[in-house]
C-alpha cells in the first residue's frame, strides 16, 4: 500500500475504518470529507511522509493510534465537531509543533500526544477537566494555553 500518495474519498463516506490507510508512505496530504464521523484505530498509522490532515466538521471520534507515527505530520487543524481524542491518537507525531484542542474535548487521553518532541504549544478549551497521565510525555512543551479561567484550571485532574 505505500504506492498510494492521494486518496480521494467519497463524499457518501461515512466512517474511516481501522488500519485502512496504515503504512501509506506515499501519502503527504489527507482530505477528510464532511460526512465523515469516525477515524478508526490505527486508520493512517505510520503513514511516515503525511505532513497534513485537514479534518471535515463532521468528525466526532479520533480513535486509538489513528495518527500514530507519522512523523513528517505539522499541519493538523481538528474541528470543535470532535468530542474524542482516544488514547495515542498522535503518539509519535515527532514533526507536531502545536495543537488547539477542540471545546468539546473534556478529557486529554493518556499518551495522546507522547513522543511528539517537536511539540512546543498547546492550547485547551475550558471544558478540559482531565488529563491523563503521558498526555504529554517527551515532548517540548514550552507553552500551554488555556481558554478558561483559573479555578476551571485549577480543578483540572
Amino acid at each position: 500500500m505505500s504506492k498510494f500518495d492521494e486518496i480521494v474519498m467519497p463524499s457518501s463516506l461515512a466512517r474511516i475504518g481501522s488500519n485502512a490507510f496504515e503504512g501509506c508512505t506515499g501519502l503527504t496530504e489527507v482530505n477528510i470529507p464532511y460526512g465523515v464521523t469516525s477515524i478508526g484505530s490505527g486508520a493512517f498509522r505510520d503513514c511516515k511522509n503525511l505532513s497534513t490532515v485537514i479534518i471535515a466538521d463532521s468528525v466526532t471520534h479520533i480513535w486509538n493510534s489513528a495518527f500514530s507515527n507519522c512523523t513528517r505530520l505539522t499541519n493538523i487543524i481538528i474541528p470543535d465537531s470532535v468530542v474524542w481524542l482516544d488514547s495515542s491518537a498522535f503518539y509519535k507525531c515527532k514533526s507536531l509543533q502545536s495543537i488547539t484542542l477542540p471545546t468539546g474535548i473534556t478529557q486529554v487521553s493518556s499518551t495522546l500526544f507522547q513522543d511528539c518532541e517537536s511539540l512546543t504549544s498547546v492550547t485547551f478549551g475550558a471544558n478540559i477537566t482531565l488529563i491523563m497521565r503521558r498526555a504529554f510525555a517527551d515532548t517540548n512543551l514550552t507553552k500551554i494555553h488555556f481558554n478558561g479561567t483559573m479555578a476551571q484550571w485549577e480543578a483540572i485532574e
